[in-house]
């Protein structure tokens, strides 16, 4: 998995030395996010406090004059995001086409960086099962050909598994305390159980 994250970083360094104009897509982001602190290999333990104190500070402990934010609060929020359901700090905007945390909360600007790239996953999901939805409806009322009926299919098979995983963070989330580091979910590392499901809802939402 290094390797592969390595590589994609070197084509990505590569091509803005060569001077390209790209528009950085979002899996660019999530590289360059990951190789800004270093998920799978803190240098030091000093780096290691600084990316928790990013993600953390004004979330969990809140900031004077603002809304106190408990970092589970927003977990639960994103759990339901990628279900494609408005929360009580996350809602869809249709203005921006997106699932977008509220604006008057005052958080770091690394977690709103964060929440704003796992919201992309319940965008995602919003799209493939309106989608999905249109043609079941389809399928109902007239005949279609087997082509688009085993797409339906394939697609619904992929979504049971992608809300059994749903299923296992929500019990995670419930189940563990902020007191448990090794159990209990925050930011970090719903960030790194999502980037599979990402890549598949990447996949059929480009049907």
């Amino acid at each position: 998995m290094r390797q592969v994250r390595d590589q994609d970083m070197r084509e990505i360094e590569g091509a803005s030395s060569n001077g390209n104009p790209t528009v950085k897509s979002t899996k660019q982001k999530q590289i360059e996010y990951l190789k800004m602190i270093k998920f799978n290999g803190f240098s030091s333990t000093q780096s290691q406090a600084k990316v928790k104190s990013g993600i953390m500070a004004g979330v969990d402990r809140g900031i004077p004059g603002g809304q106190t934010i408990k970092e589970d609060d927003i977990i639960r929020d994103l759990l339901f995001v990628f279900q494609g359901i408005d929360g009580k700090l996350i809602q869809y905007s249709f203005a921006e086409d997106a699932f977008v945390l509220q604006q008057s909360l005052l958080v770091t600007p690394s977690t709103r960086k964060i929440v704003s790239e796992l919201c992309e996953l319940g965008w995602l999901f919003k799209k493939v099962n309106d989608w999905l939805n249109l043609n079941i409806e389809t399928t109902a009322n007239m005949e279609v050909n087997q082509v688009t009926q085993s797409l339906c299919f394939s697609i619904k098979s992929e979504l049971n598994e992608y809300f059994r995983l749903l299923a296992i963070l929500d019990s995670q989330r419930q189940k563990y305390t902020e007191g448990d580091t090794a159990n209990y979910l925050n930011l970090r590392k719903l960030y790194l159980w999502v980037q599979e499901p990402m890549e598949r809802m990447k996949w059929l939402a480009g049907i």
